[in-house]
C-alpha cells in the first residue's frame, strides 16, 4: 500500500473529493533514517566520552545524563515509527498538523508559501496565516515527500475554497 505522502497529487485530489479529507501519516523511511543517524551519533558520543574522561573519573554522571537523553529520543522516534504520528490532515475545514495544535482554517490561510530550507532533506513548506501574529504551519517532508507538488495542490484547494465562498 502506498503511503499518501509519497503518492501523486492526483491521488490526493481524488481522496479529497471522495472523503472530504486527506490524511498524511509520517513516512516511516524518514524515521528510520533519523534512528540510523541517532545510532551513529550515539556511538560517536560514547566513544568521545570514553576518550575525554578516560580514567580521570567524572564521566559517570555525564554518561548517565547522555544515556537518559539518548534513550528518551530513541523512545520518541520509536513511538513515531509505530504510530506514524503526528499526522498532517487536509480537510474541508482547513489544515491541521497533529492533534494538539489547532491548525489553520481555510478562512485563516493567507497564502501557501514557497518551499524553503537548506539541503533537500530539510525543506519545509509554510502555510501562511492572515494574522501577522499567528505562526505559519510548516509542512515538512516527514509527511509529504514532494513538497513542491503539495504546494501546488494546496494552492488549488485554497483557490477552490475561496471561489466557493464567494459564490
Amino acid at each position: 500500500m502506498t503511503v499518501m505522502g509519497e503518492a501523486a497529487p492526483g491521488v490526493w485530489a481524488e481522496e479529497f473529493e471522495r472523503s472530504g479529507r486527506v490524511v498524511f501519516p509520517q513516512r516511516r523511511r524518514r524515521i528510520w533514517v533519523r534512528l540510523g543517524l541517532m545510532l551513529l551519533a550515539g556511538l560517536y558520543g560514547a566513544g568521545t566520552m570514553s576518550d575525554a574522561f578516560g580514567d580521570a573519573g567524572g564521566g559517570g554522571l555525564f554518561a548517565m545524563i547522555y544515556f537518559a537523553l539518548y534513550a528518551a529520543v530513541a523512545v520518541f522516534f520509536g513511538w513515531q515509527l509505530v504510530t506514524r504520528r503526528p499526522v498532517l490532515t487536509v480537510d474541508r475545514t482547513g489544515i491541521r498538523y497533529g492533534r494538539r495544535k489547532p491548525g489553520l482554517a481555510w478562512e485563516d490561510v493567507a497564502t501557501i508559501g514557497f518551499v524553503s530550507g537548506g539541503p533537500k532533506i530539510m525543506r519545509t513548506l509554510p502555510v501562511i496565516p492572515q494574522s501577522v501574529w499567528a505562526n505559519p504551519l510548516n509542512v515538512q517532508q516527514d509527511n509529504v515527500k514532494d513538497l513542491q507538488a503539495f504546494a501546488g495542490w494546496l494552492t488549488e484547494v485554497l483557490a477552490r475554497r475561496r471561489s466557493a465562498v464567494q459564490e
